[in-house]
């Protein structure tokens, strides 16, 4: 006799993940076991209605901080859907979208925090209509359980919630960026990688950014700048900040990285040299033989000892926003393609297609101005520089 076949089971596992952390690895882990969930899908809000823009790490960062977490995990896997998605996000219409794609039994795992406020969640009604909810409760939740069980969303959809009583996990997102910020150790309360990642980049040191003193730099960059420099500089910042409200960038980041990408266009070429030796900018024998792009190094490190910043982001998309470089960070990518696309440029063979696919494909765009810059380069028997040619090669097979 044949058996119907099961219908798969599939669990959303939802949140900004700013950082992802034990506690929530442990509830999905529970209630996959629990539940016989076939497979649990962590998915990194975008722009969460409930939050200010300004206070949520950038996507594509918590992004790569999730796929981290769950390296290793059969049942897990980690998907971009909400951090591509447009304006504010909602969990109604992941899940209705989760319901048209796959298909099957769905699952919502939240806590029970999160679940007492349900009622006031973006339609809760059709949610739970597409959807059973997991409530994931811990030691000392029952006074939160027993309200929300007095709501009367609980007494309607009683039949689509699932209570799973887990140990506690003493850990939040918002206590692991205060303690990161301060320098303090966050080792042992998320995935070891996670915490390299965070500390090697710097996700969390803000404090650099929120200093900034904009009337000073202007100021100090004007007087460091010939004027159709700092012209030129003007519009890398107007497309940035523009690829940056179209990419869910780090507004802040962006802006003051744009601003002082070309802070060393201004230093005399006879004394490049000798100011990067006096920074301790060490240079290559690549790098040598390619003196027009040593203002991007020399232009991070005094972005760095002048202007006061010490993001790692913010650093990076000045070091290398003429070469490019495999595997850019988000940031990185707007401020390399701004440069390249800013309304300033006199046309030139590729800038029309560049200017399309900035708003298309942010990874396509960066490909397309590394291949014509690379062209441009060997007809004209300058020397490439490696960076510029590993960078082609990664974003070739992206």
């Amino acid at each position: 006799m044949l058996q119907k076949k099961k219908e798969k089971r599939t669990a959303l596992m939802g949140g900004t993940f700013d950082p992802i952390h034990y506690g929530h690895l442990s509830a999905a882990q529970f209630a996959a076991e629990e539940f016989n969930i076939d497979e649990v899908i962590f998915m990194p809000a975008g722009f969460p209605y409930f939050k200010e823009k300004s206070q949520v790490t950038p996507g594509d960062i918590r992004l790569v901080m999730t796929k981290l977490a769950v390296k290793g995990n059969s049942l897990f896997t980690v998907s971009d859907m909400e951090i591509k998605r447009q304006g504010e996000t909602y969990t109604v219409d992941t899940m209705d979208e989760l319901s048209r794609t796959i298909g099957g039994e769905l699952f919502l795992i939240t806590g029970s925090d999160a679940a007492a406020g349900l009622e006031k969640w973006h339609e809760p009604e059709r949610l739970l209509q597409l959807c059973s909810v997991i409530v994931v409760s811990r030691p000392g939740s029952d006074d939160e359980w027993e309200e929300f069980r007095k709501t009367e969303l609980y007494k309607q959809y009683e039949d689509r919630f699932l209570r799973l009583m887990i140990p506690g996990v003493d850990v939040s997102s918002t206590e692991l960026r205060k303690r990161a910020a301060a320098g303090k150790s966050i080792k042992y309360l998320l995935p070891e990688e996670v915490e390299n990642y965070i500390l090697k980049n710097q996700i969390y040191n803000k404090n650099s950014l929120s200093d900034f003193d904009w009337e000073k730099a202007k100021m100090k960059l004007i007087s460091a700048v010939s004027p159709k420099r700092y012209k030129h500089t003007l519009g890398v910042v107007d497309e940035a900040k523009r690829l940056c409200a179209l990419w869910n960038g780090d507004a802040q980041k962006v802006e003051i990285a744009a601003f002082l990408h070309d802070c060393a266009k201004g230093v005399p070429k006879d004394i490049m040299l000798d100011m990067c030796r006096q920074y301790g900018v060490e240079l290559d024998e690549d790098t040598l033989n390619n003196f027009p792009v040593i203002h991007q190094f020399l232009g991070a490190a005094l972005a760095k000892a002048e202007y006061g910043i010490s993001d790692e982001d913010v650093l990076n998309a000045i070091r290398y926003h003429t070469t490019g470089r495999a595997g850019m960070s988000l940031t990185e990518k707007i401020v390399f393609c701004a440069d390249y696309t800013e309304a300033g440029r006199k046309d030139h063979d590729g800038l029309a297609e560049a200017r399309q696919l900035v708003n298309e494909d942010l990874d396509k765009a960066v490909e397309h101005i590394l291949r014509h810059t690379v062209e441009y380069i060997k007809e004209n028997n300058f020397t490439l520089h490696s960076l510029s040619e590993e960078a082609l090669n990664y974003y070739r097979k992206a």
